[in-house]
């Protein structure tokens, strides 16, 4: 019985701390989210204020057409991606918002070679 009783105190503590470690990532990655959401409002304030003044777009934001799209990261595994669509009468719309994995380079390898043919 009292084996019994170490190994469930044991596994209750490893619980207890593992859910420890899982609510700091957690509260981690909302403050990042949050500070994000909030740069990219700012962003969005501007490109609106730069267009009323007819000056450059802010640094950052990328126009093709009538589409603007601008990123800002989150953590370093993830970014919040923003794209805008201008409509004809220059009203612009939200298309999309929301977070997507980061790019990252991926290095160029060289092939390898696993087997040779023979001849």
């Amino acid at each position: 019985a009292m084996l019994c009783m170490t190994v469930f105190s044991m596994l209750s503590l490893l619980t207890a701390k593992n859910d420890e470690t899982l609510t700091e990532k957690t509260v981690a990655y909302t403050a990042a989210y949050y500070r994000a959401d909030a740069e990219a409002q700012r962003v969005l304030a501007d490109i609106f204020a730069a267009r009323e003044a007819n000056a450059p777009l802010p640094v950052g934001v990328v126009q093709s057409g009538k589409t603007l799209t601008y990123s800002v990261p989150v953590n370093e595994a993830a970014m919040l991606c923003v794209t805008l669509q201008e409509d004809d009468a220059g009203v612009y719309t939200v298309e999309s918002y929301g977070v997507q994995p980061a790019q990252t380079e991926t290095p160029q390898e060289e092939p390898l070679e696993l087997w040779r043919k023979k001849e």
